[in-house]
């Protein structure tokens, strides 16, 4: 079966917003099996619209529209929708409920303008939005399957979850698909340098295409393999995936696509163990990536961020004679913070950065990029020294997921 994704919205033509949603509903179907063969980007223009519709009614059994359903102006989506399906807009009674009781359990007004987003084509299936006003809208005509579905990712997800695919899986008769795609993610090393321990590549694609997609975090692989019968792909993958390990195993993070704070926070909770930090050049970004985990009270204790010097003398015990003598941004430093902070909460684990971002700050001997990070379990402390990029947010970035990857081993040695 062939799918097509079409996104809709003038902020995703002129630059103002990335288009997430294309490149998650892709990810997603494409797990299930389901081809997409095309993926556009138009305005919000009624005829660009009603043209994208002619085009993919020749072409695709599936098509997906996300964007253009909120209540303001330019949200013309369901309208060239029920132009193009000639039908009608009439008010759903049980949207119009949802709407208002949204409103309420919130605490805010109403405005009237939303009511609008119980106007639907009439005929079609409704599909429920249970975080958001605008409902989903599903057209099954002439063996084409369309749905319309909110640009708010993640209202389009939990409805893709929720509705889409158990739609598609009823349709197609449980997409048991004999193509499967399985990504490998690793951390703590750089492309090309993972491609030569990789070795032959031609080694790995004898079982499936491989592709190598770097992100500032690491690098995913992502194999896709075609067999004969179910069992067929599955064999082959778990081959491909047994010959990568061999070669780049102390690497790989997860076989799937969970993140690496993710990964962390289920091994943490596995062996009942806790964490806390004391962030300088980060900021609380590595106390922003633990606690985006549900039930991250059950291991995160907290942390400070010692950003200036003062907060680390007054808070973390150290001594302004050892920040003089070896710079804030300095091995010694990094112990001590995060010893510091050991000795204000008594967690199993604390993980310290000090280092320099950029764009400036940098000295004759500490460039932009430098990052010191301490990890201490008990009485034993390491510090590791590295040195990233100029760019101050990839900066940010790559340092707390380079403590991240410190916890992640010592957890595995645990």
């Amino acid at each position: 079966m062939i799918a097509e994704i079409i996104s809709i919205g003038d902020e995703l033509l002129n630059g103002t917003k990335l288009n997430t949603n294309a490149n998650w509903l892709a990810d997603r179907l494409l797990r299930l099996g389901i081809q997409i063969s095309w993926i556009s980007t138009i305005g919000d223009d009624k005829e660009s619209i009603k043209m994208a519709l002619s085009q993919s009614k020749v072409r695709s059994q599936i098509v997906l529209l996300t964007g253009g359903l909120g209540p303001t102006h330019d949200d013309i989506t369901k309208e060239c929708v029920a132009e193009f399906y000639q039908t009608d807009l009439v008010r759903d009674e049980s949207i119009e409920r949802h709407i208002i009781n949204l409103f309420a359990k919130r605490g805010k007004p109403m405005p009237e303008i939303n009511l609008q987003q119980a106007m639907v084509p009439k005929g079609a299936t409704v599909l429920s939005n249970e975080i958001g006003t605008a409902p989903g809208i599903y057209f099954d005509q002439e063996g084409i399957h369309c749905f319309v579905l909110p640009g708010v990712p993640a209202e389009m997800r939990k409805m893709t979850e929720d509705s889409v695919i158990p739609i598609l899986k009823e349709q197609f008769g449980g997409l048991r698909s004999t193509v499967r795609y399985e990504t490998i993610r690793t951390t703590d090393i750089f492309e090309s340098k993972l491609v030569e321990k990789l070795g032959p590549i031609e080694d790995v694609e004898k079982y499936g295409k491989l592709a190598v997609l770097p992100h500032p975090y690491g690098v995913d692989l992502r194999l896709c393999v075609t067999g004969k019968e179910i069992s067929d792909s599955k064999l082959k993958i778990d081959q491909a995936i047994e010959l990568i390990r061999e070669r780049i195993d102390p690497y790989i993070y997860e076989i799937g696509s969970r993140s690496l704070e993710e990964v962390i926070a289920e091994q943490l909770v596995e062996k009942g163990r806790t964490v806390a930090v004391a962030e300088s050049c980060t900021g609380g970004l590595l106390a922003n990536l633990f606690t985006n985990i549900p039930g991250s009270s059950a291991y995160f204790l907290g942390g400070v961020i010692a950003y200036d010097n003062s907060v680390k003398t007054n808070l973390l015990g150290i001594k302004n004679s050892v920040i003089e003598e070896y710079g804030a941004v300095s091995e010694v430093v990094a112990r001590e913070m995060a010893i510091g902070m050991q000795n204000l909460v008594n967690s199993d684990f604390v993980l310290a950065t000090t280092g320099i971002a950029g764009p400036t700050g940098e000295t004759e001997d500490k460039q932009v990029g430098l990052v010191y990070i301490a990890i201490v379990e008990g009485d034993d402390v390491i510090v590791k020294k590295f040195v990233f990029h100029r760019s101050r947010l990839i900066n940010k970035s790559r340092f707390a997921y380079a403590a991240l990857n410190l916890l992640r081993k010592r957890l595995l040695d645990a």
